[in-house]
């Protein structure tokens, strides 16, 4: 997370707010034995021996954090990082189609969509530093025309946190205009 928080101070300085100097998040580690996704997916020995240390930094900002998962459950948390999980997936409780964080004690006219995919999850709750709403779709796993869902929520910003590859696929960009109503074939 510790990348995310130097993309997330450039991105809102872009913008022309104030990021939070790093020193106003209390840091924890979560792990220092993690192997990875690729030892997940291939359960090589070779690769299991290389351990990354996952940190979370963790906001001071109250907020509730609403993921609705694959399967449509719906569940409320009081963190945009669970630091119960030694996993990448502690950030936003991993990928989801919907997520919706709100910090009242930011301006509530402050909002954000963050269209993501994994790459974004350790980004995503930097923005509990600035925003009163953030809005996060994973296109990957909904179907919603985001231009519908939020024609009326005033949106101040729209940022698209994507792997690399993500911006030169043709497929990324079929997502993200069916995500607008546009239908390509």
């Amino acid at each position: 997370q510790r990348g995310a928080y130097y993309a997330y101070k450039a991105f809102v300085e872009s913008i022309g707010l104030e990021a939070t100097p790093i020193t106003g998040f209390d840091i924890q580690t979560l792990s220092t034995e993690y192997s990875g996704s690729m030892y997940d997916y291939t359960q090589d020995e070779r690769v299991k021996t290389f351990k990354d240390t996952v940190e979370a930094f963790m906001s001071k900002k109250k907020m509730t954090m609403t993921v609705t998962d694959r399967s449509g459950n719906v569940a409320e948390y009081d963190s945009a990082i669970m630091a119960w999980s030694e996993t990448y997936a502690a950030f936003l409780c991993g990928d989801n189609p919907y997520t919706v964080i709100n910090v009242p004690e930011n301006p509530q006219d402050r909002n954000i969509l963050v269209l993501k995919d994994s790459y974004g999850n350790a980004f995503v709750p930097f923005l509990a530093e600035n925003f009163g709403n953030i809005m996060v779709v994973d296109t990957r796993y909904s179907d919603m025309n985001i231009k519908d869902m939020f024609a009326d929520y005033h949106l101040t910003d729209i940022l698209f946190v994507n792997n690399l590859e993500a911006a030169n696929s043709p497929a990324w960009a079929k997502m993200y205009l069916k995500a607008v109503g546009v239908q390509v074939d």
